[in-house]
């Protein structure tokens, strides 16, 4: 009988991807074993992503935002052989100077470096698998540019660079003939105003927003893009893990 794991992040997107090479590394000490990956309802969204992963038996959403509160929760959790845990703590504070999200990750769920260097360094980035069918490229043949959300400028202002720069900048690429599609959720701020939106209207056929769409749908567009830009996000980490070509924009402190 295969030893039953119970293991993931609860929380946000980014920490759920980065703790994937935790299950690549069970998967290689016990081949036979059976993960259970965990997800916070919060999160929830990320879950399609995880299908036909070679490393996950079952992908499971928890009841709870970010931890367990129901039955059915910790009925889950008590089936297992192994539980991790799922809301880890930071060990020190050598991150990220010294060590990258990934080794961090693995860290923060109880192994060793000495464990981490029995992964390959192509094991030791997660890996997505693209289930879904091509969608449909929105601008055709022409070079396209995926701006990933850029949600609530100025809450962490470590993390997000200015509206104005993101402003500049996509009126630039739109001008020299790129296509230019914006993302994010109905939080996000509206980019541009007054003058600037006549000036993006006159080339609206290479602009376009995709605000309306779930973060699996944009996704699957940005799957269809020539380049990714985004910031310090859980979406970049995701582009990222499909081996989409990306530039991350991070503000200089």
């Amino acid at each position: 009988m295969s030893n039953k794991y119970f293991m993931g992040r609860s929380s946000m997107i980014g920490d759920n991807l980065s703790a994937l090479p935790t299950a690549t590394y069970i998967k290689k000490i016990d081949p036979d074993a059976y993960i259970t990956w965990v997800i916070g309802k919060k999160c929830s969204s990320f879950a399609p992503l995880l299908i036909n992963h070679p490393d996950l038996d079952k992908i499971f959403v928890l009841d709870g935002e970010e931890s367990m509160e129901s039955n059915r929760d910790w009925n889950e959790f008590y089936s297992n052989t192994f539980q991790y845990n799922i809301n880890p703590q930071h060990l020190d504070n050598k991150y990220p100077k010294e060590r990258n999200i990934y080794l961090e990750s693995f860290l923060m769920q109880g192994f060793s470096e000495k464990q981490w260097a029995q992964l390959t360094p192509e094991e030791q980035i997660p890996k997505l698998v693209k289930w879904w069918q091509p969608v449909k490229r929105p601008f055709g043949d022409k070079k396209t540019i995926f701006f990933t959300g850029m949600p609530n400028f100025g809450r962490e202002s470590k993390r997000w660079i200015s509206k104005q720069y993101l402003e500049k900048l996509v009126l630039r690429l739109v001008r020299l003939g790129y296509c230019v599609i914006q993302s994010g959720g109905e939080q996000d701020e509206t980019w541009f105003s007054g003058q600037e939106i006549e000036d993006v209207s006159i080339c609206s056929l290479n602009y376009k927003r995709v605000n309306e769409l779930s973060f699996f749908d944009q996704i699957k567009i940005a799957n269809e893009c020539d380049c990714i830009v985004g910031s310090d996000s859980g979406m970049s980490l995701v582009c990222g893990a499909y081996s989409l070509q990306q530039v991350s924009l991070i503000p200089i402190h």
